[in-house]
């Protein structure tokens, strides 16, 4: 770089040329769509750009893959150009698949993983609603191009590795002596660079590659700007070496997975039948067995069923145990020695984060999966790579929040007002640090209850970010923003909170709908889509009632728990959830960092980014 800036010294003009060239060419990296944050608008999926310096339409055009058109149709005056710091909504394109049908899949199956409805598919492959054939070929429009990416080999998707973060889920591997290793090709590094890239293969984590290179994860996680281990297949790494260090080092082929510990990461073999052990505390020899956990449980039962009936039809073979677990440890040891759990497979619960710790040991020890339903402290996933935490902590949905308003809201003031309880400061400092590891955004403002009316200015677009639980403090700062209307238009102003506030009758809905609030949520339950509406006819004539949240956790949990950790398959949308798990080191469990951002509109929830 010291010869490059020697001549940047020569001449001015070419100095703008290099500058310019400069920026043309990093920021061509920062812009990736699938990590680009996301909107529903009006029913329409839009990716969300904030344009950053050397961006142009043209430029989002190409990186996006989307015409210049739809761009500019959805964002009226772009076609004049765009400026640092606007926010661009680039539609998602959606296109047709020609797809095969595999074995045992139904019309609903098929519907369900490319994201549209039965409806549509009929439309365009009359017949089709008597039922579908293995081996037939169906042409599905108006697919989304990210949906459509995942089946780009439809024929191989039951027997595909299905990879979350770090752990790589396979069916009986190949004898390695059968198998030959295909010669690597060589990496060509020049001894005169210390920036290389590489591209990731297949079954090759963070991790691995920084052994092969020397370097540590933590190195790589910062050249790339990644917010976590996980890297795919195809991923293109820069990893910064010394010369001395890319003299010798030998790139040889992946040697094909087997069911062991390789590189922390955790195998299983596939088989034909499962054993899956359901602990859910219906304390049915309680002297009150209805009380509202027994309700709750009953409800995760009836939607976990619904699961794996559904799970069933499409070849999945599996023996449930059952279990009424109480909030009682010494009953939990019990059951946990009992014959039941002699090889099992997968266990999902329990409820109670006591009972949830006694489990989570017993799963280290005895190398066996469970996925926690519901809320547990982080202990549990800490050194323990056995454990899959699915809903979001409060902390994390701030962290998730904090990182949604410094990408979308870069022209806005976001004044965050400090909360004072122990938990809620907690959240206070998540959504600090989130928001402030996002560059581009000028400044995040911070005041008290009694100071951030005097940070307000008419006209500016402004985001109060209150994370607080305590219904008390919620209320006097709610009176307080009511209070202060006068010196504000109601819609310069937005609230941030947390999914607490909507169970608070307090909290009226009507300050809720005035000052356009948000909040980050571990779910959405839209009883509105295709997928919900399909579930719901089929929950009321199973049971003649109706789909509660409970039950569509236990639909989720059970259907893609399974789905994924058992038979390797991508199970595609789900009725209220969206599965992403991350670790934090190799040797910890798995938490669900997925969360959406709901805003109350006319009186209703609307999803706003996912």
């Amino acid at each position: 770089m010291g010869i490059i800036f020697d001549k940047l010294a020569e001449t001015n003009s070419m100095n703008k040329f290099l500058i310019a060239l400069f920026l043309a060419f990093t920021t061509a990296f920062s812009a990736q769509p699938d990590k680009a944050s996301k909107e529903f608008i009006n029913g329409t999926k839009y990716y969300v750009h904030v344009v950053k310096p050397g961006n142009t339409v043209w430029w989002i055009h190409e990186n996006y893959d989307v015409p210049v058109e739809e761009i500019t149709k959805a964002n009226p005056g772009s076609e004049k150009g765009v400026s640092v710091g606007q926010k661009v909504l680039v539609p998602v394109p959606r296109q047709t698949v020609n797809y095969t049908v595999a074995s045992k899949e139904t019309l609903f199956s098929i519907a369900k993983k490319f994201e549209v409805s039965m409806d549509a598919i009929v439309l365009s492959n009359p017949g089709v609603e008597n039922g579908v054939q293995t081996g037939q070929i169906l042409k599905i429009e108006n697919v989304d191009r990210e949906v459509a990416t995942r089946f780009k080999e439809p024929q191989s998707i039951s027997n595909s590795t299905a990879q979350i973060s770090q752990v790589v889920f396979t069916q009986e591997a190949p004898k390695v002596d059968t198998v030959p290793l295909k010669k690597a090709d060589p990496v060509k590094i020049p001894l005169s660079d210390t920036l290389i890239s590489y591209t990731v293969r297949e079954g090759e984590t963070l991790y691995t590659v920084s052994k092969r290179y020397m370097v540590s994860v933590e190195e790589l996680q910062k050249v790339n700007q990644l917010k976590s281990s996980r890297v795919r297949p195809g991923d293109i790494l820069k990893i910064q070496v010394k010369k001395q260090e890319i003299k010798n080092i030998e790139v040889r082929g992946v040697e094909p997975l087997k069911s062991r510990n390789i590189d922390s990461v955790i195998l299983f073999p596939k088989k034909s039948i499962y054993k899956i052990a359901l602990l859910l505390p219906f304390n049915l020899d309680s002297d009150n067995p209805s009380d509202h956990i027994s309700d709750l449980a009953t409800e995760f039962y009836m939607g976990a069923k619904l699961a794996i009936d559904s799970l069933k039809k499409m070849g999945f073979n599996a023996e449930i145990f059952v279990h009424d677990l109480k909030n009682d440890t010494l009953r939990t040891k019990k059951i946990l020695a009992s014959a039941d759990f002699k090889d099992i497979d997968l266990i999902f619960g329990p409820f109670f984060p006591e009972n949830a710790a006694v489990v989570a040991r017993w799963c280290k020890v005895n190398h066996v999966r469970m996925i926690c339903p519901t809320t547990v402290p982080s202990s549990i996933t800490r050194g323990n790579p056995y454990v899959y935490s699915t809903v979001p902590s409060d902390v994390q949905l701030q962290e998730y929040l904090g990182e949604y308003l410094a990408n979308v809201r870069v022209k806005d003031q976001i004044i965050l007002v400090k909360p004072t309880g122990e938990k809620d400061a907690l959240s206070s400092d998540a959504f600090r640090r989130s928001f402030n590891s996002v560059t581009g955004h000028s400044k995040l403002f911070e005041a008290t209850l009694e100071t951030y009316s005097t940070l307000i200015k008419k006209g500016i677009p402004t985001v109060l970010v209150f994370p607080s639980n305590d219904k008390g403090q919620i209320i006097k700062f709610m009176n307080s923003v009511n209070a202060n209307s006068s010196k504000m238009l109601s819609e310069d102003i937005i609230i941030c909170g947390t999914k607490e506030w909507m169970a608070m009758d307090e909290v009226k809905a009507h300050f809720r709908e005035k000052y356009h609030f948000q909040f980050p949520s571990p779910n959405d339950l839209n009883y509105s889509v295709d997928l919900t509406k399909n579930v719901l006819r089929q929950f009321r004539a199973t049971y003649n009632t109706d789909l509660s949240k409970m039950a569509s956790q236990g639909f989720d949990v059970i259907f893609h728990g399974c789905s994924v950790l058992l038979q390797g398959n991508e199970p595609g949308p789900l009725l209220m959830n969206e599965f992403l798990f991350e670790q934090k080191t190799i040797s910890d469990g798995f938490q669900n960092r997925k969360a959406f951002i709901l805003e109350q509109r006319e009186y209703e929830l609307e999803t706003i980014a996912w």
